[in-house]
């Protein structure tokens, strides 16, 4: 899924419009999003080398590796730390630029904003725990990163990075959706499992919303061309 792609669009669109305020506010959205895409694929890329790569699995033998382990670790909790605050900035950048849809003509626009972002994230699990890591990270301190190994009934070791639940809990600014979230999992957050599934719910957010606003903008103008 490209959620860039409609707001590339919009902002070719946009720039053969002439309206220069619109353009700078598009660019910058644009930018909050591809800065927040780049640390995700960085942390993405990054655990599925420690998570899968053979070359990668020496770490793990014989307690030998014990400080380039903790390094990566280290390097682990970095990404997530990026990833987790540029989440946070996007929504807010996001939420700036469709708070100027307050005319009549948008009201649809902004109740279907409010309406999806009720849906996707006010009631999403994963969005709570986003917003409490924010602010965990922020106010708190930075989570810890460990990693857990299993093997298969084929004796393949499977490698897991994680972040310990128990310090976590500790806190007591958890939302109750996230709280409930971070009691199901058993003692561990699986770090790649939480950022994928968590960007392909923004990722699909800003497909749909951009595709919206770029048809709203379309129409405006075909109307402004006819009008001459």
């Amino acid at each position: 899924m490209d959620a860039l792609g409609p707001l590339d669009a919009l902002a070719d669109d946009v720039d053969s419009s002439r309206e220069e305020d619109l353009r700078q506010e598009i660019q910058l959205v644009k930018w909050s999003f591809k800065v927040f895409q780049g640390n995700f694929f960085e942390i993405d890329n990054m655990l599925q080398s420690l998570e899968e790569s053979p070359e990668m699995a020496y770490l793990w033998e014989g307690g030998t590796h014990r400080a380039e382990l903790h390094r990566a670790f280290e390097e682990v909790g970095r990404l997530l730390h990026n990833f987790v605050l540029s989440a946070m900035s996007l929504v807010d950048h996001t939420r700036r630029h469709v708070n100027r849809y307050t005319h009549d003509e948008y009201a649809d626009l902004a109740d279907d904003y409010n309406r999806e972002i009720k849906r996707r994230f006010r009631n999403g699990a994963n969005h709570q725990l986003i917003q409490g890591l924010r602010n965990y990270i922020s106010h708190r301190r930075l989570p810890l990163v460990g990693s857990v190994l299993s093997w298969t009934e084929s004796g393949q070791m499977t490698r897991t990075f994680h972040v310990p639940l128990e310090p976590l809990l500790e806190w007591d600014k958890w939302s109750p959706l996230a709280r409930e979230k971070l009691e199901e999992l058993e003692g561990r957050l699986p770090i790649r499992q939480f950022v994928d599934a968590y960007y392909a719910e923004v990722a699909d957010f800003h497909n749909w919303l951009w595709s919206r606003v770029r048809a709203i903008h379309l129409k405006k103008w075909a109307v402004r061309k006819r009008e001459g």
